[in-house]
């Protein structure tokens, strides 16, 4: 059948070592179907002759070593053939193990019905299994590399097995991945999803290796990785991470543990096979004075369903998503943006197998033991009183007694899989029409040297890496810059009012409409310094930059922003303007990109194309618009504090306070910094229909 299932880490490579030279073949065998089933087994072994390597089909050593005997009846005779022993070395005409579940189990078998060795390994649920093959060639490489396995004969001098005529079965002439794609000229591009090519799986990394690079390249943390199954086609990370930044999302979503065992982070993977919990009977008193504590999230914090975004290597590792089918859309979809590249059907099933996990661990406990009992370590799972569901302790802190915090562990769920080459029908393409893109013009922000604000956000859902493209004659585009990050979009559901500077309004409040996202509230400190800074697009056209140190969600996506600092970074005629209902919002974090002008591109403007970084420009998934002359970042900041005073001749004199764009807020000195080389102001008197009398 082709619906199969995600399989627990039955295999790891050190046990299938171990196997190369015990086991099935060396140590006994099943004397029927039967006792296999009921793993009945028969020692091996020649009786009174005492070599039993010549009925063990996996003892390649013994069978090099030693002299050979023909037997007749049973009977060996007295004169050895003409084999001498070490004389060469044993090649490997075709080792290999099909990528499917419990592959190493027959490795000789192969999916195709009209092959002569078709079927299914031993126990093999057939559903598509990398790792497994992986593993396989990966014992084999580890276990006769080691002069212990693979001796030099003392009279021949010759390695028993030449590493160097190791053969793999099978690498296809035919280019990956036309075949197995083009099933018009090859009629068994399905065999390849299980069978034994290595097209298309030999740069394939398993999970615990990539974990190990990652701390290899950040280092020195030693860790321990051998209880992590899976693998992936291939990972991208983008500019300088740390480790815990690098992998988080990928231990999150392959379900992997971290904790600290000892001197070692270790790591291990959720969805196999467990020992039996541990049982709690004696609790100690928490610092609550409760003896247990248990949650369950809100409902409305659980998404109902996930999208994962990955890369297919059979479609030209272009972005595709996979989706859980939560069922109730009313909670709308999350999607997770995973640069790795993965099998289609193996993204379908591990998707609804972290829905799945989120859901589960919405129900969390904490208890307290006896400072004294330290058998409960991060990672182990316990049930409470011997008659609870299993969690799965992920926090431990000692006080007066033991703290402990679990999440619930449900035992390791098998989830449908299909193993066809066809593509899932839930596989959707991302992007289905053009991203949305917002150009502002702004002042230059306190930690930037620009002397051009023109900066650009833009979004889309699901979200994939953008380029921007700009030209200043409207053909001829090159690209710009990435945008590797959606910015936090929206628009205003209630009206800004005119607003002043220099004082945090407490007084009026304004709503926003998110594409996507959530917003927080800060303290004042982190308001002071700069935090939640935001545009909204004013009446008048320019952008009003202000900060707001309370947000609430009052709706599905709609936050309430109140305690507002209006008209920073001299944008107070923005805020004089106001903003109307629909005027769009912009939070000013990372997200928005500067757009890096020259002073004649500023000046004359630019026509952009924005689209997906892996398709052709030319296509209709690209957003194009033009920004005009983006000046406001070299525009003087208006003065405060007009004053007038009637001189004794009769004159007026006008004064004021100017203010400055950068380091102008020090107590330091009397004057602030002139950014400028020199001030010059226009002075307009106006009558009292507003007419111009003097400038």
């Amino acid at each position: 059948g082709d619906i199969t299932t995600l399989s627990p880490l039955f295999a790891d490579p050190t046990a299938l070592k171990a196997a190369i030279t015990s086991g099935e073949g060396y140590d006994w065998y099943y004397a029927s179907a039967n006792d296999r089933q009921a793993r009945t087994r028969t020692p091996i072994n020649d009786g009174a002759a005492g070599k039993p390597w010549v009925y063990r089909f996996k003892d390649l050593k013994s069978w090099w070593e030693n002299q050979h005997y023909e037997r007749f009846d049973g009977i060996e005779s007295a004169t050895p053939t003409a084999w001498v022993p070490g004389a060469k070395s044993i090649w490997f005409t075709e080792l290999g193990a099909p990528a499917i579940d419990k592959g190493a189990n027959q490795p000789n078998l192969f999916p195709d019905e009209k092959s002569s060795a078709a079927g299914m390994p031993y126990f093999s649920n057939g559903g598509r299994d990398d790792e497994a093959q992986l593993n396989f060639l990966e014992a084999h490489f580890e276990h006769w590399a080691d002069v212990a396995n693979n001796p030099v004969h003392a009279q021949t001098g010759k390695r028993m097995v030449d590493e160097g005529s190791i053969y793999l079965w099978a690498w296809d002439a035919r280019p990956f991945p036309a075949f197995p794609k083009e099933n018009s000229a090859w009629g068994d591009g399905n065999n390849w999803l299980t069978g034994h090519w290595l097209n298309g799986r030999m740069s394939n990394v398993a999970l615990r290796d990539l974990i190990d690079e990652v701390f290899a390249e950040h280092g020195p943390t030693e860790v321990d990785t051998s209880a992590v199954s899976g693998s992936i086609g291939g990972f991208a990370l983008f500019g300088p991470t740390t480790a815990r930044e690098a992998l988080d999302t990928i231990l999150a979503f392959f379900r992997i543990d971290a904790h600290e065992a000892g001197e070692v982070l270790a790591f291990s993977s959720l969805n196999q096979a467990l020992p039996s919990p541990a049982s709690i009977e004696a609790f100690a008193l928490s610092e609550t004075g409760a003896e247990r504590v248990e949650t369950v999230e809100a409902k409305r914090q659980f998404t109902p369903e996930l999208g994962l975004q990955f890369r297919d290597p059979l479609r030209d590792y272009k972005v595709v998503v996979a989706r859980s089918d939560g069922g109730d859309d009313k909670g709308g979809i999350e999607t997770l943006d995973l640069a790795v590249v993965l099998d289609p059907a193996e993204a379908q099933a591990r998707v609804r197998l972290y829905r799945n996990a989120i859901q589960d661990e919405r129900q969390t406990i904490r208890f307290a033991t006896g400072i004294a009992d330290i058998s409960i370590t991060v990672g182990d799972r316990v049930v409470l009183d011997g008659d609870s569901p299993a969690y799965r302790v992920t926090r431990i802190t000692d006080t007066h007694a033991r703290q402990i915090e679990a999440v619930r562990a449900r035992a390791p769920t098998s989830i449908p899989r299909r193993a066809v080459l066809e593509n899932d029908a839930t596989l959707l393409q991302p992007n289905a029409g053009p991203p949305h893109v917002v150009l502002l013009d702004l002042p230059t922000l306190p930690s930037e040297t620009a002397t051009t604000g023109l900066r650009m956000a833009a979004w889309s859902k699901p979200w994939k890496a953008l380029t921007a493209y700009s030209s200043a004659s409207g053909s001829g585009f090159a690209p710009r810059f990435d945008l590797a990050e959606p910015a936090l979009l929206g628009s205003l559901t209630t009206a800004l009012p005119v607003g002043g500077t220099g004082l945090i309004d407490t007084r009026h409040k304004i709503t926003v409409k998110l594409l996507e996202g959530s917003l927080q509230s800060i303290s004042d400190l982190q308001l002071f310094s700069g935090a939640n800074a935001c545009a909204v697009k004013s009446a008048s056209g320019e952008w009003e930059v202000l900060q707001f140190r309370t947000a609430t969600e009052i709706a599905p996506d709609i936050w309430e922003l109140s305690d507002l600092l209006r008209g920073q970074l001299g944008t107070s005629d923005a805020a004089a303007a106001g903003s109307a209902v629909g005027a769009e919002f912009v939070l000013l974090d990372s997200t928005v990109r500067t757009c890096g002008l020259t002073m004649s591109e500023a000046e004359n403007g630019l026509d952009w194309k924005i689209g997906p970084s892996s398709v052709a420009l030319n296509t209709t998934l690209f957003h194009a618009l033009s920004s005009g002359p983006a000046n406001r970042a070299l525009l003087s900041n208006a003065p405060v504090h007009l004053g007038l005073k009637k001189l004794e001749n009769g004159d007026c004199s006008f004064g004021f306070v100017r203010t400055g764009r950068a380091d102008a807020d020090t107590w330091d000195n009397p004057e602030i910094p002139l950014p400028e080389l020199t001030e010059n102001y226009r002075l307009r008197i106006l009558d009292g229909a507003d007419v111009v009398k003097r400038e």
